[in-house]
């Protein structure tokens, strides 16, 4: 719920000002009150967010008692990823762009079809199916490069602790450091930010990598248990990734990617694995290799 206050500021710097009175009385009058909670990143003594009906709010300038922006539909859930003075917001047509709510200046006009908060001094911009970034006087960098938006993995493109993960013309995915060079090549199908690690998602394989973009454990599995025959062990494991599963030795080493829905003993030499449909089988012997 916090952005109702921000973007909805300063698009007076971009001639969007009030076309009507807004429902809500306005600074001084009887049964004025201010959104509370829209206040919280509005940086500017002398603006103030008004609710305007239909769940939309308009902003007014205080000391002049005049409305900036009428009745604008805030996005709650996309504030400045940094809490720093550039805000996003959305204009009446859907589109997005941003304005510093600490001076009310306009930095880039709402004329995107997505947009995702600055952080780092880096947003990044889509429109008819590319991505490309912008610094905080709106200007690309990159030497205008573009990345293409699929919507699902890589939803999000926001810097997080100087990289930030894209995909590649090939749609695999890496991350890109804020020199736009790749610290984690394109060859995965998702990237995953955590607290203190990247984790990059291939075929049946997880690897963990650090901000910098040096692996630090390159075997990451969700769950490892013996494989059994007539309940005796074999010396076989199987291991989990994202609930396939793959064939591990007595050491530890994979002998295949975790691309199975199941793998199954058939004899102490043999064992049948189950293909991404779960009707299609393979044989595979103890090191992994499928038999023929």
């Amino acid at each position: 719920m916090k952005t109702c206050f921000s973007f909805i500021l300063f698009l007076s710097a971009f001639a969007v000002s009030c076309s009507r009175v807004p429902e809500a009385p306005i600074p001084g009058e009887p049964g004025y009150y201010e959104c509370s909670d829209c206040m919280e990143l509005i940086r500017g003594p002398f603006l103030r967010v008004v609710p305007s009906g239909d769940g939309n709010v308009s902003v007014w300038h205080t000391g002049t008692k005049k409305c900036i922006l009428a009745d604008i539909s805030p996005e709650w859930d996309k504030i400045s990823a940094d809490q720093g003075p550039d805000i996003l917001f959305r204009g009446k047509d859907g589109k997005y762009g941003f304005f510093d709510s600490l001076n009310g200046e306009l930095i880039i006009p709402p004329v995107h079809r997505r947009a995702w908060p600055f952080n780092e001094g880096l947003c990044a911009v889509e429109d008819n199916g590319e991505v490309r970034f912008l610094d905080e006087r709106g200007e690309p960098v990159f030497g205008n490069r573009v990345f293409p938006y699929y919507g699902h993995p890589l939803d999000y493109f926001v810097f997080r602790n100087g990289g930030c993960p894209v995909p590649d013309k090939n749609l695999k995915c890496g991350v890109i450091n804020k020199d736009g060079k790749w610290i984690i090549p394109p060859e995965y199908k998702d990237i995953v930010y955590l607290d203190d690690c990247i984790l990059a998602l291939g075929e049946g394989r997880r690897i963990q990598y650090g901000f910098d973009g040096k692996v630090t454990n390159p075997f990451v599995v969700d769950g490892v248990c013996p494989i059994l025959f007539k309940n005796k062990e074999t010396g076989l494991f199987l291991y989990e990734v994202e609930e396939r599963y793959g064939l591990m030795d007595g050491e530890g080493a994979p002998l295949t990617a975790a691309l199975y829905r199941g793998i199954e003993p058939i004899s102490e030499t043999l064992l049948q694995a189950w293909l991404a449909d779960e009707f299609s089988r393979v044989i595979l012997d103890r090191k992994g290799k499928i038999h023929y």
